[in-house]
């Protein structure tokens, strides 16, 4: 009986370290519409929430991601970014740092990335949080400007199906 209750305890440990592959990223394949919520960088204090919609391709490269969301003043923007793994580096507006991850299987996952470069034009460290279900997927941005202690968050887009 200990030797099963030590086998079931390395097969969840097990589960739980898994690396991100590129078979995870499939669950963002097709058309998502959702929100984009950002903390306005002329005075890092006005939240504002777009609705977004987005076109998401998976491929044995990634993803392409092409977003559209109204500004507040009307104009329709369209934004393209892309997500790809290469060796032991995560690309994704920029490159990341694996922090930690939870993987419960191919569509369901949590992801912890760290990252360090500029945020309003001051030197900042950054995390990203990636939360993933085959229906709901959102995307946390949280920002530390250099020689402040508290992390802020700058965007969050939620995607749904």
């Amino acid at each position: 009986m200990k030797f099963l209750f030590t086998i079931l305890i390395l097969l969840t440990g097990f589960s739980r370290d898994q690396t991100l592959t590129n078979d995870h990223l499939e669950v963002f394949e097709g058309e998502w519409s959702g929100s984009l919520t950002y903390l306005n960088y002329g005075d890092d204090k006005t939240k504002v929430t777009l609705p977004m919609d987005a076109e998401i391709t998976f491929s044995d490269k990634g993803l392409a991601f092409k977003h559209m969301f109204k500004e507040p003043n009307g104009a329709i923007e369209t934004r393209t970014t892309k997500f790809r793994l290469r060796k032991d580096k995560i690309f994704f507006n920029g490159s990341w740092e694996f922090k930690s991850g939870q993987f419960k299987d191919l569509k369901n996952w949590t992801l912890e990335l760290e990252g360090k470069g500029k945020d309003n034009n001051r030197a900042s460290a950054f995390t990203k949080t990636i939360e993933v279900s085959s229906n709901r997927i959102v995307v946390t941005k949280r920002v530390r400007y250099e020689g402040t202690d508290h992390y802020f968050v700058r965007n969050k887009h939620v995607y749904e199906k």
